[in-house]
């Protein structure tokens, strides 16, 4: 197991769901790591589809963009 998978683990057993990974970032890894551990150790869920604007959500939706 790696430590994304680990911090799925984590992340699920803290707030019961998985985080919400969409691929916005599939190219830094790094920061998804970063983001996952502040998730684990703070209040809020991971979710990438928040992280997204209004726009880009309405678009992502539409399955007018993908990552």
């Amino acid at each position: 197991m790696n430590a994304i998978d680990n911090l799925h683990n984590l992340h699920k057993e803290k707030y019961g769901v998985e985080p919400n990974v969409i691929g916005l970032l599939w190219r830094d890894l790094d920061k998804q790591v970063e983001l996952l551990i502040e998730a684990v150790e703070g209040d809020e869920t991971y979710d990438e589809y928040k992280m997204l604007s209004t726009e880009e959500q309405k678009a992502f939706d539409r399955d007018e963009i993908v990552f």
